[in-house]
Formats: C-alpha cells, structure tokens, sequence
C-alpha cells in the first residue's frame, strides 16, 4: 500500500510507503481525519502546518502570533492563545496535532498537559520534533535559530518528557531525515550571511545526502489512563536486578532478588 504523502522528483512521484503490517502513522493515514465528525486541533498552527482542505475533519487552529490572523486558510478556525492554556474544555479533541511545535515552547511540560485535558480518552496526539543532535538542527541554531528551538530534544528525552507527564503511549514512529527547509527562505540579514546562506542552500543535496544522524522524529501516541513512566534508581552490583530508592538514600541496601548487601 503505498501513501498519499507525494511530491515530484525529476519527473517522477514518490510517496512514503506503508506495508500491510505497518501501524499508521501520517495524518493521511489516519481515519479520524477523514471523518467529518472528528475534531482536530492543529497547535502552533502558523499558517497550517498541513494542508487542511485534504481533509474532512473537523480542523481548529492555535497559535499566540496575531500577525497570521491574515491567511485564508485559517478563517474560521483559528484561535489566538497559548498552547500552555488551551482555551477548550476537557475531552474535546480526537487528534491534536503538534507539528515541529514543542521546541519552541518554554513550558512543553505544561502544554503535554493541556494536550492531554482537552484530548479525549482514546484520542492521538501527533508530534514531531527536530533531533537537536542532528547537523541540521545545530546548523539551523548556528545561524540564528536558537532564539526561536528554546528546548533541545533527543528521542529518549521527548519520549521520557511525554511518560512522565501524561498519559499518552506511544503507537508508531519514524525516523525523520535531513531536509534543511529554514534553507529555502529568502535570504535576510547582512551581506556575509545571505552569502552564506545562498552557499548553503547550493550545498543542500550534499548535505542531505551525507549527513548522518536522523534530523527528527515523529511520533503517533494514543491517550490512555496511566502515566507510563517508572523510575529505577539502583543497579545491584551482583545480579543486576533494579530497585526504586527513596531520597534519602540508605548507606547500605539489599537486593529483593539475590539477597547481596549493596553500598549506595
């Protein structure tokens, strides 16, 4: 089964490829979004960060920046305020989407939370995120960007800063590779930089096809009833089995599985 995700290459189309046995993952794919009785928050909106009309949903945009009050596409639908104080009651939404959003958000802790109210039980948040190991990402705040990607995120980090403040759980993900996009803006700022930046974007396909760790991720989690982070504080020295120890930590503890006294 091939997806609907198309754009042309030298004449020819290419779309990302979902198999029998792949869970969903891209909106496209989703069958919420295409049912006109389903809600959908888009968070951090800007002009749309997909393109609404392909689909059937019901779509609310969200964004605190009032200059994009002006785009067409968002008439309607759009909601000016802050996505760490969600202006929608509870169990409100089926998807919410958070498309390369939660980097910019000084609080990303509070608005996991806000997500989490308004999202009915059962519903999907989808995020993605830039890898902030990634050349990409660390070229783009080189240039400027680390104004605007206040939070840095590995996946480990994003996934550990989802489980321990809601309840959401991951269902699918992919890696995302480079495609320095921030390189295809008109060229701003003094005369050595727009130099620079022309250079960059004439170096593009290299960059894209030699760098090597994945730019960014996204992720498909479904809103359940239980935090799904557990926390381990221990290693026994002698078994290797894990234990959870309260603060203050004792100077001597004995393993519940091999019985072997261990020093803290």
């Amino acid at each position: 089964m091939i997806a609907m995700h198309k754009q042309p290459l030298n004449g020819r189309i290419f779309a990302i490829k979902r198999m029998e046995e792949d869970e969903y993952l891209f909106l496209h794919e989703i069958e919420k979004m295409h049912d006109p009785s389903a809600y959908v928050l888009d968070l951090g909106a800007g002009a749309g960060t997909f393109p609404y009309g392909k689909f059937q949903s019901r779509i609310f945009a969200l964004d605190i920046d009032r200059s994009i009050r002006a785009h067409e596409s968002l008439a309607g639908r759009l909601a000016l305020a802050d996505a760490a104080a969600l202006p929608f009651s509870g169990d409100v939404f089926d998807i919410v989407v958070a498309n390369f959003v939660f980097e910019h958000f000084i609080s990303p802790d509070v608005v996991l939370k806000e997500i989490q109210r308004t999202l009915k039980t059962g519903g999907l948040l989808y995020i993605a995120v830039p890898n902030s190991a990634s050349w990409e990402d660390k070229l783009f705040r080189l240039l400027g960007g680390h104004k605007l990607h206040v939070q840095a995120y590995t996946f480990h980090s994003i996934l550990k800063l989802i489980y321990q403040n809601t309840c959401f759980k991951l269902s699918s993900f992919a890696d995302w590779p480079p495609g320095f996009t921030y390189l295809s803006s008109d060229p701003m700022g003094r005369p050595l930089r727009r130099f620079m930046l022309r250079l960059l974007r004439r170096l593009r396909p290299l960059m894209q096809r030699f760098t090597r760790k994945d730019s960014g991720y996204v992720l498909l989690l479904r809103n359940g009833r239980a935090l799904g982070y557990r926390r381990v504080t221990h290693t026994c020295a002698y078994c290797g089995a894990g234990v959870t120890i309260d603060e203050p930590a004792p100077k001597k503890w004995q393993c519940l599985q091999c019985n072997q006294i261990n020093r803290t």
